[in-house]
């Protein structure tokens, strides 16, 4: 798909069906600069979209919208949103062939329906995904993507990523473009874990089965969500991931110098 089209795709009008299935998209602020600490070879302009056709499913999605579509981080960024997005939805749809944002949104109203045929005090539902620039450079890009599931005003899912970008090139990074031993970070953030631990549940950890702490074979280990700041590295622990659904999600912030030379950008 071209770039183009890409960009296109999330502010058209798709019809499905006989003309009485039409996305509706608002326009909140499509020109508030997002300000910085530090300047960016790429800048953003923020985006509200919400589909809601039918109206027991609402799709709101907070864009970013590079102003420079031809930086390579730009291009990227966009394509690996959009394949996110619809990603994420198709999966919650229990759809693993759909192919974009229209088909996505499709597919979830048609659970939603089939659903509520049996169940028909089920209550409507509201998908949500956020952005927001987490490192401004000088050599990462890095977005945060949070993305929650709601039924009656509650969050039954929520969930946190992070995209990082090399600026030079827009190559997507991941923990081993980042670390040079990921094993050898792991006690520095397990140390972090069990400080938060400490202060949020007022007792050290001695034991993660006795804690009900669901790292695989008891063992610590690292989130699926790992992004950076200009001065601090992120590890976020999402609901369900460490623990039961009950509890919150764990957010770390451990400054760069911890990791020392094992930290390939600073």
């Amino acid at each position: 798909m071209q770039l183009s089209q890409l960009l296109l795709l999330p502010f058209s009008l798709f019809f499905l069906g006989k003309g009485d299935m039409v996305f509706n998209f608002f326009d909140y602020a499509p020109t508030v600069q997002l300000a910085a600490q530090n300047p960016l070879p790429i800048s953003f302009h923020e985006h509200k979209q919400i589909i809601s056709y039918y109206k027991d499913v609402e799709l709101e999605i907070n864009r970013l919208i590079p102003q420079q579509l031809n930086h390579p981080a730009a291009i990227s960024f966009i394509q690996n949103v959009e394949q996110n997005i619809v990603m994420d939805i198709c999966m919650h749809a229990n759809n693993s062939n759909c192919f974009d944002l229209s088909n996505a949104y499709r597919d979830l109203t048609i659970l939603h329906k089939t659903l509520k045929k049996d169940a028909p005090e089920i209550s409507p539902w509201k998908v949500k995904f956020d952005y927001t620039i987490k490192s401004t450079g000088p050599k990462i890009l890095c977005i945060e993507e949070f993305v929650s599931y709601a039924t009656d005003g509650y969050a039954d899912m929520e969930s946190t990523s992070y995209m990082m970008f090399n600026l030079e090139n827009g190559e997507i990074l991941f923990e081993e473009d980042i670390f040079k031993d990921i094993q050898a970070i792991l006690p520095i953030v397990e140390n972090a874990f069990k400080a938060y631990w400490l202060e949020k549940e007022g007792r050290e950890i001695s034991n993660y089965e006795l804690e009900e702490i669901s790292f695989p074979n008891n063992e610590f280990a690292l989130p699926s969500a790992i992004g950076m700041t200009e001065t601090d590295i992120l590890f976020t622990y999402d609901r369900g991931e460490y623990m039961h659904d009950a509890y919150p999600a764990v957010r770390l912030a451990i400054p760069k110098s911890a990791f020392g030379e094992n930290l390939l950008f600073q």
